[in-house]
């Protein structure tokens, strides 16, 4: 009864709100060692966080609940660029919106949408369509995402 009181304490840090992403802000756990062994912490995790290592699963959940997001709305995504300089581009992953805007087909979309993030040459970049630009893609660095807002 106790641990799971305890673990309560964290269920803000390890629910994924998309506020979060409006904010520029992840709550998290922390884990560290302490006195009394390995201690667990809450931690706020921004764009800023450049001086920080994150486990790869946590990353990947991190995409992978963005890309879930983005499925059902259209947003303007701000980032930093490589010269650390503010860029926006308007996007979504809705299947038909993203087949509209390539002029293609759904299944066109799908494939196209979902390519892997995760590859060798892309790793840390997400791929997202510009719905300014007609068939224009952006690598989009996703640990520097500083603003998700819906349109």
């Amino acid at each position: 009864m106790d641990r799971s009181k305890g673990f309560d304490r964290f269920k803000r840090q390890l629910t994924f709100q998309f506020a979060e992403l409006n904010q520029n802000a992840f709550d998290s756990v922390r884990l560290f060692w302490g006195r009394d062994g390995i201690q667990v912490d809450r931690y706020r995790v921004g764009s800023r966080s450049a001086g920080y290592i994150f486990p790869y699963y946590a990353v990947e959940n991190y995409v992978g609940r963005l890309l879930a997001e983005l499925e059902k709305r259209t947003v303007r995504l701000s980032y930093l660029d490589v010269q650390g300089q503010e860029c926006s581009l308007v996007t979504t992953y809705h299947t038909a919106t993203v087949a509209k805007w390539m002029g293609s087909t759904p299944s066109d979309a799908v494939i196209k949408k979902w390519a892997d993030w995760r590859s060798s040459t892309s790793v840390g970049y997400i791929s997202l369509p510009n719905l300014q630009q007609p068939g224009c893609f952006v690598s989009v660095p996703v640990l520097r995402i500083t603003r998700v807002v819906v349109v």
